[in-house]
């Protein structure tokens, strides 16, 4: 009997256990999730911030080619080139953050700062300084109307990517439930099993004194 009991609180100690570790399972699931939910917001603050910063060095840089078209002053092709720089910084600044076919994407702003310099290195040379200025006015125009499907492409990559993270840890919480539930099920079952062991001696020891009392020893 005493054997029985040992077994019984053996069986209740390793299913506690389990329970036990399927709770903290869960709860640290759930911390992981908050963490990456915190982290995109925080990548997706950062990089409507990138953009609006890179469209807005954009600008500067294009202003400043053209007052260098127009007045041939070499402080402003320095100007232009120093804000070219950093817009090229900001571009890789944002790829960094949306690998795959984002960062590709993102890649195009490139080649279109790049198709604007190759325009500025044509014409600045040449006489007809107007023509020049109108031309880098076209360049920088089309760079400018890609801001608005800019913002639209990332707040879609990162709205897929939250999409996929919800959908795998929905699939681990209902894992891990499962397991939970089986574990409750299971102590059950073996908690009413060995109960059972332990109470019908006990009753039959009753009834075995009952008789006795009675007289009955056989």
């Amino acid at each position: 009997m005493k054997k029985a009991e040992k077994s019984i609180q053996k069986q209740l100690r390793d299913f506690m256990a389990g329970i036990l570790l399927t709770s903290c399972l869960v709860i640290m699931l759930c911390i992981l999730a908050s963490t990456h939910l915190i982290n995109e917001n925080s990548r997706f603050l950062d990089s409507m911030g990138i953009l609006s910063d890179f469209y807005k060095t954009a600008g500067e840089m294009d202003s400043a080619a053209r007052t260098y078209i127009s007045d041939k002053n070499e402080l402003d092709y320095l100007k232009y080139q120093e804000a070219k720089k950093e817009a090229e910084e900001e571009l890789s600044r944002l790829a960094l953050l949306f690998p795959g076919e984002t960062s590709i994407r993102i890649s195009f702003l490139g080649n279109m700062l790049e198709t604007y310099n190759e325009s500025l290195n044509e014409l600045k040379s040449g006489n007809n300084w107007y023509e020049c200025y109108q031309e880098l006015t076209y360049r920088n125009q089309l760079l400018q109307n890609t801001e608005g499907r800019y913002h639209e492409l990332l707040v879609d990559s990162i709205r897929r990517e939250m999409g996929v993270m919800e959908r795998t840890w929905f699939l681990q919480i209902m894992g891990i439930t499962g397991m939970f539930f089986l574990l409750l099920a299971g102590a059950a079952f073996f908690s009413v099993r060995y109960n059972k062991r332990i109470t019908r001696p006990i009753q039959e020891m009753v009834k075995n004194i009952e008789q006795i009392q009675k007289g009955d020893y056989n």
